[in-house]
């Protein structure tokens, strides 16, 4: 495998979990976003920056050998700083110390990121190195001291990140847990893999040993591995979440059809863009305001009656409150579109699913009968419908 396929899956794969998180762009305030963006996009782009073809085409086109070495450091650099701001916002706390730590986070590693490149000016690296930088230089003055510099603060951050999700993830569960195990499986290969043989190659150096191999061999696949786990432990989650939305989004689509001729303000068309989890947002606030508009209609009669049917059939509990307020939610249209005297002009009664989220209306909209979804409907639901 070349240098450059090696690296190109996890530059995709990074690339891809930053558009995929890229729908939530209006929300670019939330620091743990902001964090999130950094990692993705800084850590596509070291890893970008670190293959060896377009390490030559920089140096080449700077003019200056080795241009490319501060440059990829300070991106690991910055790439480490992000990861820690994200694992320390993603687990979230008192709002005061989160910035606190978050700022403290950005302004310690901007100040190595500077110092990277202020020891580059101070040594001298003559000879091109592409692959085997750290080894060749690890005992030249100035760039020792840069290269353990870069070493140490992506150490400490991985560490930390190591330790934050490997305890966290011990305390949820789901797709988020799944993801967090990735994040931590993809640090261990960081940790054992890509740091353990920086170390080991740039200590033979000291000692007068030839251990480049380390480097140039070991360390790239251990990173790209590590990277690919991380990118991966990203969108797990998210993608995740916006499976699950758009699930629930089409499950709602009976419900939608059953209350169209209710009269409310048209909401606008959803963009083609937006993610599912938006979509799925809008259409929430529109069923319940078309709900609301019918409440008026709702019966309580209707409700109990529905209910006690449904338990005669061998329905649980659960299942009879759901086909009953089904049951409910036909009879209101049909008396909406027949313009009838309302029934709940109070509005005492409310259907326990206009309390709750898309969860709750997507289990009225399954027990729907078909002939709901339009005015003339004529049966009336028993049971909710499995998803």
């Amino acid at each position: 495998m070349t240098p450059t396929s090696l690296y190109l899956i996890p530059i995709v794969l990074l690339c891809v979990a930053f558009l995929v998180h890229l729908p939530v762009r209006q929300k670019w305030q939330v620091p743990v976003i902001r964090s999130g963006y950094a990692v993705l996009l800084i850590g596509a782009l070291t890893l970008f920056h670190a293959q060896p073809a377009v390490i030559e085409e920089v140096n080449a086109l700077t003019g200056v050998a080795n241009f490319s070495a501060p440059l990829v450091y300070a991106l690991n650099t910055a790439f480490s700083g992000a990861c820690l701001a994200l694992v320390i916002n993603w687990r979230g706390g008192e709002a005061h110390w989160l910035r606190r730590v978050w700022l403290r986070c950005l302004s310690l590693y901007s100040i190595c990121a500077a110092t990277v490149v202020i020891l580059f000016v101070l040594g001298s690296a003559p000879v091109e190195r592409t692959t085997d930088f750290d080894s060749y230089y690890a005992t030249t003055p100035y760039i020792r001291e840069m290269i353990l510099l870069y070493l140490a603060a992506h150490s400490v951050a991985m560490i930390t990140m190591l330790w934050l999700c490997a305890t966290w993830q011990r305390e949820v569960h789901g797709m988020l847990r799944a993801g967090l195990l990735l994040i931590v499986i993809g640090a261990c290969f960081d940790i054992a893999g890509f740091q353990a043989a920086k170390y080991a190659s740039v200590a033979a150096r000291w000692g007068g040993r030839d251990l480049d191999f380390l480097s140039t061999s070991v360390a790239p696949v251990a990173v790209s591995i590590a990277a690919f786990l991380v990118a991966l432990g990203f969108i797990l989650p998210r993608a995740s979440s916006q499976w699950e939305a758009l699930r629930t989004y089409r499950d709602l689509d009976r419900l939608r059809a059953a209350l169209r001729h209710v009269d409310i303000p048209v909401p606008p068309a959803s963009a083609w863009w937006l993610a599912p989890t938006a979509r799925l947002t809008r259409r929430e606030a529109t069923l319940h305001d078309a709900l609301l508009h019918l409440n008026p209609h709702f019966s309580r009669e209707v409700f109990d009656e529905a209910r006690a049917g449904a338990l005669a059939a061998g329905h649980s509990p659960a299942a009879a409150d759901v086909a009953a307020q089904a049951a409910v939610v036909v009879r209101a249209v049909r008396a909406y579109t027949a313009d009838l005297p309302p029934t709940n002009a109070s509005g005492t009664y409310q259907l326990q699913a206009t309390q709750g989220g898309a969860g709750a209306l997507a289990e009225l909209s399954r027990a729907l009968p078909d002939a709901a979804a339009g005015p003339g409907a004529h049966s009336l639901p028993a049971s909710p419908r499995q998803p």
